[in-house]
């Protein structure tokens, strides 16, 4: 691993060269974002990380069902939740960021937080990172002891954070959001999604996820899927994949009506899945058991099995915003730790729940092992970073001699 030239050639030239076959518009659009930055790097490439942490770390512990490829902007706000009976939804901070999701150890998860974070303040004392991995392993410890999840108060989260949330909040931006993708013709029967601005018709797509979509649902709540859209280009992570955008018409228990948006995207294994070949959990029987956890209460969440390809679903919320963490004081970190604490393990619960492993007893093993584990872990969160930081250097240097690798 100390050949970092050669890592990064070997684990990303052969994607970028997929991209380039496949859309080339999408290749120069990753390229682009992976030289910005190593968080940006860091977010884009998991598999850089997951060498590290199968080398450096290793697999022992207790395992969870992870997010992946945690890092600070895997959470997020999210107005996704079941509404109110008055129809207002309200505006939570929880994991907003599950694509990845796959088996793994439980500080996994931990170590790429944390290196995210040391990866934007590069110049952070050891002793403030240290009291931010306590502050978040203390949020995360404390969630596990009592094998519930936390709900996060506006008074243990940043300043910043409130204000971004309260920004969200009522009726005004959802409805600004959900009028500018959806065109209500009075010469229409029926509402249709807006194309234009990277929306197109596709009706192959439409054709196949109206009934499929429909089925999916049917069980769940009264809802009619009214339309899907192709939307051409998905950045980050996501590029040369598919996506499209839908719109239901949702009828409450009260008789009331509302317009809702769903983010279609094609979902490839995780990257985990090409480092992880087995698991200690047994596996689930069928596709239609394939485990997905829910993120922020979300009740459209769902994995739809298509005749080629695995889809997630999900809610296309107005708010999907992350704080700054470069322009938070210490405190306001702190606490924000704290809140990636909690929430962490609240994800973890809701996947070893749904993996049908008795939640409390192993709740209580990994809240255990992360007390022994503390005086590590800042130590390897910050040689994770270092090593995303030196692979990336790499990168920058492949990308430009090589501009059309």
């Amino acid at each position: 691993m100390s050949d970092y030239p050669a890592l990064v050639d070997a684990l990303v030239r052969p994607r970028l060269a997929a991209l380039t076959a496949s859309d080339a518009e999408a290749k120069a659009q990753l390229t682009s974002e992976l030289v910005g930055s190593s968080e940006a790097f860091q977010r884009c490439l998991p598999e850089i990380s997951h060498g590290f942490l199968v080398s450096r770390i290793g697999t022992q512990g207790s395992w969870v069902w992870s997010v992946g490829n945690a890092h600070h902007r895997s959470f997020a706000t999210l107005a996704v939740g079941r509404p109110e009976p008055d129809g207002t939804v309200t505006v939570g901070f929880d994991v907003a960021d599950g694509e990845e999701e796959h088996p793994a150890p439980w500080r996994w998860d931990v170590l790429t937080l944390l290196a995210s974070v040391a990866l934007v303040k590069p110049g952070q004392k050891g002793s403030a990172f240290a009291a931010l991995m306590n502050r978040t392993l203390d949020g995360y410890v404390a969630a596990l002891q009592s094998a519930q999840e936390v709900p996060t108060e506006p008074g243990d989260l940043p300043a910043a954070l409130v204000a971004m949330m309260q920004r969200s909040s009522g009726p005004v931006g959802a409805e600004s959001h959900l009028s500018s993708h959806v065109l209500v013709d009075p010469d229409q029967k029926e509402p249709r999604l807006r194309t234009g601005s990277g929306l197109s018709r596709d009706l192959s797509a439409r054709a196949f996820f109206l009934p499929a979509l429909t089925a999916l649902y049917d069980d769940v709540s009264r809802i009619t899927v009214l339309d899907v859209v192709r939307r051409d280009q998905l950045g980050g992570p996501s590029s040369g994949r598919r996506g499209w955008l839908g719109v239901i018409r949702e009828r409450s228990q009260m008789r009331s009506e509302r317009l809702r948006l769903l983010d279609i995207r094609e979902r490839p294994p995780s990257a985990l899945a090409r480092v992880l070949l087995a698991t200690p959990f047994p596996p689930l029987a069928g596709p239609a058991s394939r485990l997905s956890v829910t993120l922020g209460g979300d009740p459209y969440q769902r994995l739809l099995h298509g005749p080629g390809s695995t889809y997630m679903v999900r809610s296309f919320c107005h708010c999907r915003q992350t704080p700054d963490i470069g322009d938070l004081d210490e405190a306001d970190l702190l606490r924000l730790a704290r809140a990636w604490g909690h929430l962490l393990a609240g994800f973890h619960l809701r996947g070893l729940r749904g993996l049908r492993v008795d939640a409390t007893v192993r709740a209580r093993e990994i809240a255990a092992e992360a007390a022994e584990a503390r005086k590590d872990l800042a130590r390897q969160a910050w040689e994770l970073a270092a090593h995303l930081d030196r692979a990336h250097l790499a990168f920058r240097k492949l990308a430009k001699d090589a501009p059309s690798a």
